[in-house]
C-alpha cells in the first residue's frame, strides 16, 4: 500500500519562512549543471531558521553533473513511460540515466528509470511533494521488479524515504550568497533482491542536505552520504558536495536574457556549431566538448565562436564553456 504522509509542524517563524510549489520543478527544455566539489570535511552545519551556511571555501573539483528536463517522446525510452510528464537526463562521472516523473496534482512521482536498467515502479516514488515550507516533514515507500538489462535476473526492489524542511537562512557559495533559502534534509532507504544461485541482497542508504530558493526545486548547493552493502560482505560509502555552477539555460531561466548563450545549429547535420552570445561584451576564456563517457573530444582556450565535429560521429556531445567574465555554461550538442 502506497504511504505517502506530509506532517505540518507549526512554528512562529513559519510565515518568514520560504514556500517551494509545485511550479518550481524544473520545465522542459531547462539545463542545470551542479560543479562536483571536494568532500573533505564539509559537514551540512545546523539546523533551525535564520542560519548562516558558510560554504565559500568549496574547491571545485573539476567535474560536474548536468541535468537536461525533456519530454519523455525527446528521450529513447519515452514511449516505455506513456503517463511520464517530464523526464530528467542527468550525467554526471560514471553515470549516464534518464528518470522519468508524472505530477499527480501534491508531487512529482518517479515513475521509472533507466540506467542501463529499465526500471518501472509500480508503487511510484513521490520525490518531489509541494508545497514545501520550513518545518514540513514526509514519507514515502517505492516498489519495482524488474530484469537487469545485462543477465535477465530478476529484481525487487523498494525503499523508502522520509525528509525534513529542517532550515532557513542564507548559503554563502564560491558562486555568491544566497539569502531566504530553505534547507531539506532526509533519508532514503532502499533493498534489492536479486534471484539467482544464491539470492543476493543489497541494501542501500541514502542521506541527503539539500538547500533550495523558493523559485526553483533544483538545489544551489547538496551533499549525499551514500552507504551500500552486499550479502555475504563488501561494500562501500561515499559522500559527494555539489553546488549550482553559473545560469540555469532555457526556458526555467530566471536570468537576466542578456547573459543567455545561443549555440546553433543543434541539432547540427555537419557537426560544426556556432556558440554566440546574447551579451556582445562576453567573449569565450575556455570551451571543453565531451563525449558520452565523459572523455574530452575537443577543447579551446581562448575566444572562439565555432566548434568543428564533423570528424566525430553521430550522436550526443556535452559542452563546458568558461567567460572572461567568470560565467559558466553547460548544456547537449547533438550531431545528426
Amino acid at each position: 500500500m502506497k504511504r505517502f504522509i506530509i506532517l505540518l509542524v507549526f512554528s512562529p517563524f513559519l510565515g518568514q519562512a520560504q514556500t517551494i510549489q509545485g511550479t518550481a520543478f524544473p520545465a522542459i527544455g531547462s539545463i542545470y549543471t551542479l560543479t562536483l566539489a571536494d568532500s573533505t570535511g564539509i559537514q551540512p552545519g545546523n539546523n533551525g531558521t535564520g542560519i548562516t551556511w558558510d560554504f565559500s571555501a568549496l574547491v571545485n573539483t573539476g567535474f560536474i553533473q548536468v541535468d537536461t528536463f525533456l519530454l519523455p517522446s525527446a528521450t529513447p525510452y519515452g514511449a516505455t513511460f506513456p503517463t511520464a510528464d517530464i523526464a530528467d537526463h542527468e550525467i554526471y562521472p560514471g553515470t549516464n540515466y534518464y528518470v522519468y516523473y508524472h505530477n499527480d496534482g501534491s508531487a512529482f512521482q518517479r515513475i521509472g528509470n533507466v540506467q542501463p536498467d529499465v526500471v518501472i515502479y509500480s508503487d511510484p516514488a513521490n520525490e518531489f511533494p509541494y508545497p514545501v515550507s520550513y518545518g514540513n516533514t514526509f514519507s514515502d515507500t517505492y516498489y519495482a521488479s524488474y530484469n537487469q538489462t545485462s543477465t535477465g535476473t530478476l529484481v525487487h526492489m523498494w525503499g523508502v524515504a522520509t525528509e525534513t524542511a529542517d532550515g532557513t537562512g542564507t548559503i554563502i557559495l564560491p558562486t555568491g550568497t544566497y539569502s531566504n533559502v530553505l534547507r531539506l534534509s532526509g533519508v532514503r532507504t532502499e533493498h534489492d533482491t536479486i534471484f539467482s544461485t544464491p539470492n543476493i541482497y543489497v541494501f542501500e542508504q541514502f542521506i541527503f542536505y539539500r538547500w533550495y530558493q523558493a523559485e526553483l526545486y533544483y538545489p544551489l548547493m547538496q551533499i549525499v552520504l551514500s552507504d551500500f552493502t552486499i550479502s555475504g560482505g563488501g561494500g562501500f560509502h561515499n559522500k559527494t558536495v555539489g553546488y549550482r555552477m553559473g545560469s540555469p539555460a532555457g526556458i526555467n531561466d530566471k536570468t537576466n536574457p542578456g547573459e543567455m548563450l545561443m549555440v546553433s545549429p543543434n541539432p547540427s547535420l555537419t557537426g560544426i556549431f556556432l556558440f554566440r552570445f546574447n551579451d556582445k561584451s562576453e567573449q569565450v576564456r575556455e570551451l571543453e566538448i565531451m563525449d558520452v563517457t565523459g572523455q574530452i573530444i575537443y577543447k579551446v582556450n581562448g575566444n572562439s565562436s565555432m566548434v568543428n565535429l564533423s570528424d566525430q560521429k553521430a550522436g550526443m556531445y556535452f559542452y563546458h564553456l568558461q567567460t572572461l567574465n567568470g560565467r559558466s555554461y553547460k548544456g547537449k550538442l547533438l550531431k545528426e
